[in-house]
């Protein structure tokens, strides 16, 4: 059965038709312009991408692309305004081997909201000199995305769904897996975050509750709009781990791993730029934290160095932690046989 995911937050239709259906050039991406309510955070023209696999298996992925939560971060520019396509390597490369996700049905969902992929609100945030609109609408592109993929006849069925995502495409993908497991309850569901393990300020989770209309599936106890406002408001909860623990608990046949650099710069900057304080310290509590609790279900991967992002590229292939290759160590997880639960670059980071 469909999920008309789009509903829930709009009337309006989401249907594609052959007009705003196109090929890339130079490339193995279909473009799909779904047309209203969708909209980027500046009133650019949202689109999606997708690439039709040979095997049975779907990977449903959320670009990064940093994020904007109150006056000074929005009117600073730390995100993406704009939508483009998929290159053709790292995870999204269709001839290389080495790729877990090679030959899978692929649904690629561009970030240009500010929102992590979860926001319904329009925002004016009051500058110096002027009033700065930001259209937080992540939610309503996401499932206008994940919307027109479930219909496809190829993913009526899938024995896999992959929902992965990098950066602020991370917590789109932890916000978005849900949606995407209730779709295909009898598949094996996995999730893969690169370079966000769940770290986030109280004042960004609190600022994204209110300016973004944060919200996150109703299936997930505790992560209804009353439970959010609640932890936004007492900066004593560690939001970050409330959301992934939340979320992996109400998970249960779900495998999820993350990738994280050891010194990440681009996630220590965000969290500082939030008023966060020490990220690396606050990185690895909160997964030692989720591997006490969730231990046969969560899985990490900490390389050295302050690299962000890596499996957008081939150089994915090419990170190395405590003698074990990224790239074999996805393919293990993706395949369903992974070994080494806590692969750290610890003592030697």
């Amino acid at each position: 059965m469909k999920l008309l995911l789009l509903t829930a937050i709009s009337a309006c239709s989401s249907a594609t038709t052959t007009s705003n259906v196109s090929n890339v050039s130079s490339s193995s991406w279909t473009e799909i312009k779904p047309g209203a309510p969708t909209i980027c955070s500046k009133g650019a023209e949202f689109s999606f991408y997708y690439r039709k696999g040979t095997v049975n298996k779907l990977v449903v992925e959320f670009q990064g692309g940093g994020a904007c939560w109150d006056s000074t971060t929005c009117s600073l520019g730390t995100f993406t305004k704009t939508c483009s396509p998929p290159g053709e390597t790292g995870v999204h490369s269709s001839t290389d081997a080495r790729n877990p996700f090679e030959n899978w049905n692929h649904l690629f969902v561009p970030y240009c909201t500010a929102d992590a992929h979860g926001g319904n609100k329009t925002t004016s945030y009051k500058g110096f000199f002027s009033t700065n609109k930001i259209h937080h609408m992540g939610r309503v592109n996401s499932f206008a995305a994940m919307d027109h993929a479930f219909g496809l006849p190829e993913n009526a069925k899938p024995d896999v769904v992959a929902t992965i995502g990098c950066s602020a495409g991370s917590l789109g993908a932890i916000i978005n897996a849900p949606y995407v497991n209730a779709q295909y309850p009898n598949a094996i569901h996995q999730y893969f975050g690169d370079s966000y393990v769940g770290v986030i300020s109280s004042q960004q989770f609190a600022d994204g509750v209110k300016n973004w209309d944060l919200s996150f599936s109703p299936s997930v106890p505790g992560l209804d709009h009353a439970n959010l406002v609640r932890v936004a408001a007492n900066k004593s909860i560690d939001a970050g781990l409330f959301i992934v623990n939340a979320t992996i608990t109400a998970s249960p046949d779900t495998q999820f791993a993350s990738y994280t650099s050891s010194a990440d710069v681009v996630q220590s900057s965000f969290y500082t730029l939030g008023g966060g304080i020490d990220w690396v310290n606050h990185m690895r509590h909160l997964t030692e934290t989720v591997h006490d609790l969730h231990g046969s279900q969560y899985s990490t991967f900490i390389a050295p160095g302050d690299a962000h992002c890596r499996t957008q590229d081939d150089g994915v292939y090419n990170v190395v932690s405590d003698d074990i290759k990224l790239g074999d160590w996805m393919t293990a997880f993706a395949e369903g046989k992974i070994t080494n639960r806590k692969v750290d670059c610890k003592p030697k980071c």
